[in-house]
Formats: C-alpha cells, structure tokens, sequence
C-alpha cells in the first residue's frame, strides 16, 4: 500500500520509511511547517495509479493544532486550501493528479509539542484511498496505515460549504427578491 512519502529535517535530513522530504523549519511566533508529499496511489492492489483531488487532515490529539492557513506551499498551482475550521481539520483540494504533489502543513504550537493526526485522501468519485494516522513525537512522524477502519469523513462532507454560508445564501437570495417586489 502506498505511504504518504515523509522525510524529518532535526537537526539533519533523516530518511524514513516513505523516502520523501518533510522539513520542520521554524515559522516566528514559535510554530512551525512539515513539508508533505503524496506520490499518487498504490502501485498494486485495487486502487493501482488512481488519482486523487482531495485530502484532508484532522488533529486527533490533545496537544498540538494547526496554524491558519494550515496548508500551503502546494506544488501545482491549481491546488488550494479548500477548507478550514478551526485549529482541527483542513481539506486541501484540485484537479486530480496520480503524480507527486508537495505542500505544507503548518502548525501552531512549537516543534517539541507532540501531536497526533488523521490523514484521509479521495479519488474524484468519492472513494476513499488512503487512510493513515500521523504521529509527531517532537522529533520525528510515524506513520500508521489503518484504512478499514481509520477516520473517514467522506468527500462530499469535505467539499460542501459551511451551512451557515448556504444558510446565508438562501436568506441573501430571498431578502433580494423582497426587494424587488417592493421596488417594482
């Protein structure tokens, strides 16, 4: 199954299992980034080269959050932090791509606080891809498959706006056309 491909700068580059590069540069005020790179979709298996264009990543600790924006840096320029709340959860979201795609997470807290996160990615119809748990124990991450049974918020969940802003469309959309009938 594919890993999201992660690599640790502390002190020195420290190849991990996923033979990618994730640095930890600080970021004044105390936070820091961790750059991230997924390189599509198992080679093998069900999902062999599927495509993704969404993915999310939620803290699941107690300790540690992300900073706002929490997402940045991407590679392809088409590709967005789509979604944010709070310190929490954020959805990166583009066009499909099977190829490698870098950016960055960024986090509020110092690089010594540990934290946990949940880390889903979907293909375009909705299908969930990967599911992984991401731990930072202040030095290094740890990666934990867990597909069957790993955090799944669905796609459609992801993408759709926040009901307040739907909820604040409809109300926009009936006070102009009251408006319009007493204008008219």
């Amino acid at each position: 199954m594919h890993r999201l491909a992660l690599l640790v700068l502390v002190g020195a580059l420290v190849p991990l299992a996923w033979s990618a590069m994730v640095d930890t540069p600080y970021i004044p005020g105390g936070s820091w980034s961790a750059r991230f790179e997924e390189r599509g979709y198992p080679n093998t298996g069900t999902w062999a080269g599927a495509p993704f264009d969404t993915f999310a990543v939620q803290i699941s600790s107690a300790t540690g959050g992300l900073a706002t924006p929490a997402l940045g840096g991407f590679t392809n320029g088409n590709w967005r932090l789509f979604r944010q709340v709070g310190s929490s959860l954020a959805v990166g979201h583009g066009p499909a791509i099977s190829g490698s795609l870098l950016w960055d997470f960024h986090f509020q807290d110092p690089s010594s606080t540990s934290l946990t996160l949940d880390y889903v990615a979907y293909a375009p119809d909705g299908t969930r891809l990967i599911s992984q748990q991401l731990t930072w124990n202040g030095s290094c991450w740890t990666v934990t498959e867990h597909l069957s049974d790993g955090w799944d918020p669905g796609r459609d969940f992801l993408l759709i706006p926040a009901p307040a802003a739907a909820l604040l469309g409809v109300i926009g959309l009936g006070l102009v056309g009251w408006v319009k009938r007493r204008l008219a």
